[in-house]
This record gives C-alpha cells, structure tokens and sequence, in this order.
C-alpha cells in the first residue's frame, strides 16, 4: 500500500513559494480532455493504455511568471484526426486574452486573483473569484508513471470515502501552478483523472516558451463577482 499524507498550503505559505518559483517559469501545455472507457481499477493498473471514448477537446495552458491562462482551443469527435502543429495555428492569437473565450480561466497568483470567462444567456461575464477559497487538500502518494515523458507522482482528494480526483503531477519543471488557482501541490499536474465521470484530462504537448497575457477587461464581457454571478441567474431565471 503506497504511505499516503495529507498536505494543506495555506495562502501565507502559498504565495510565498510562488514567488520564488512562479517567476522562472514559461509554459505552454496542451491537453487533451475526454471521457474514457473502464472503472478506476483499470485506469490506475500499472501500464495501462486509456482507451478514449465519443467526443474529446484540445484545451491550452499557459503559464507566464505568476500569471495562467486556461482555454479550450477546438472539440472534435472520436474519428477525427488532428495534429499539434494544425491545434497551434487555431488557437488564440498572440497575446493570449485579447479576445473573449468562454470557459477561459484567468488566474494571476501575485494579486490572488481568479477571472473566469462565462458565456450566459447570450451575455458574456468575467466572474472574479479569490485564489485562495480554491487551495484543496491533497492526499499525496508514492505512486509515480511517466506523463508526456516526465516523471510523475500521484496524488488525490476525497469526497467522503470516495476518490474526487486523482492527478499525475512532475516535479521536474519546477513549477505548482494549476489552470483553476491551485496550487496547494508540490509540481505541476500534467494529467487528472475524475472517477466519477471517467473524464481525462492528460497532456499532448509541452513548449518551454509562452505569449504575453492580457488581463480580462469589461471590453470583453460584464467583470462581476461570483456573489454577484449567482443573483444575476437567479434574476433572469425569474
């Protein structure tokens, strides 16, 4: 049985350990996101090869200093053939943020400051959240497999008994930063795995380079608060 601990990085501890990594790094990932086929056990049995099922996305992060930026960049089905240099000239134009994205996350981790792009009801929000609310607990492991050829470690949170999450994160990059303002993690996660729903999300591709990123602007869409988010579809569903 792999010896499991529990670990918690409270904002204080957080931030500082950003600052003095966050800063040397430059990433551009790509991941591919699908649901695949089989039961946990057969997901986490040494070797084994995921078998994607139905449609998938190709979604992109890019990490620049303090700063993240998460977009999905093109959905096809399970036939479809694609290539990471036909991905490449898709996705957003340089600098990253100038356009509005739906389900983009926005993270800066020098300000603690979460900005999620929501497409609803035919209006576009920028919903800002606070970085910290999304530190999660993770049960780390000494599991480890190789992800897009980096050595990877194992690690999970629970829902009651039940494993919510279970990622494969490198400490090799040097780099906890995360697409949704986690980064209560000793690396960076290059692949998740949701039990519950058989969702996949691994990456394809990874550049030691990245584009300039532009905060989101009320150019792009109504900036509210998540507070504020929630009374306005309360609103409009009445």
């Amino acid at each position: 049985m792999s010896f499991i601990k529990n670990t918690m990085l409270f904002a204080t501890i957080f931030f500082s350990f950003n600052n003095n990594v966050a800063a040397q790094t430059k990433l551009t990932i790509l991941y591919k996101n699908s649901i695949i086929k089989g039961s946990q056990a057969d997901y986490l049995k040494p070797n084994s090869s995921a078998k994607w099922s139905g449609k998938f996305s190709i979604d992109e992060l890019t990490i620049n200093d303090t700063i993240t930026y998460y977009q999905p960049v093109e959905s096809y089905e399970e036939k479809d053939e694609f290539t990471i240099k036909a991905i490449k000239k898709i996705r957003n134009s340089k600098p990253i943020g100038k356009t509005f994205v739906p389900r983009s996350n926005y993270c800066n981790y020098a300000t603690g400051i979460n900005i999620e792009a929501i497409e609803w009801k035919d209006n576009n929000y920028l919903v800002k959240d606070v970085i910290p609310n999304k530190q999660k607990i993770w049960n780390l492991t000494e599991d480890t497999k190789t992800v897009y050829g980096y050595p990877c470690k194992q690690a999970f949170t629970l829902n009651g008994e039940e494993k919510d999450a279970i990622v494969w994160y490198t400490e090799s990059l040097k780099c906890n930063l995360s697409s949704n303002g986690d980064s209560s993690l000793p690396g960076l996660i290059l692949e998740t795995y949701y039990p519950k729903t058989g969702v996949l999300i691994t990456a394809i591709d990874l550049q030691i380079e990245t584009n300039t990123i532009l905060p989101p602007t009320a150019k792009l869409g109504t900036l509210v608060t998540k507070d504020e988010f929630e009374k306005i579809k309360k609103t409009k569903k009445n």
